[in-house]
């Protein structure tokens, strides 16, 4: 179904942005390429607790799934760069994005010291 809604929006020329925590938006990447500037594609991430992820959003791709998907994306510097915009909040927690052998590790080797 995404597919075709895909393909129609880029049909009509139209901007549009999806938000997902699923990681089969993942098949679709050569038409979010192919839209350029006109899409962009958020995974939603409310926890890294994969057992407080299974409460929440049952049936979902871990945190480590969708993390994997965010760094197909190739997005690691512009979060990085953001993150360097960001002013320092202490109620905020930033992650580091995973590496190329972040599968290796513990999700919770991202957790940021204090900058």
């Amino acid at each position: 179904m995404t597919r075709a809604v895909v393909e129609e929006l880029l049909r009509q020329d139209r901007t549009f942005s999806v938000v997902t925590k699923g990681t089969t938006v993942a098949r679709d990447a050569d038409l979010f390429a192919a839209a350029g500037d006109r899409a962009s594609v958020h995974v939603s991430l409310c926890s890294l607790d994969d057992s407080a992820l299974r409460r929440l959003e049952p049936g979902a791709p871990s945190a480590r799934a969708r993390l994997a998907l965010v760094r197909r994306r190739q997005i690691d510097r512009a979060y990085l760069e953001e993150r360097e915009r960001t002013p320092v909040d202490e109620r905020a927690k930033w992650l580091y994005p995973i590496g190329d052998s972040g599968a290796e590790h513990a999700i919770t080797a991202y957790m940021p010291p204090g900058r």
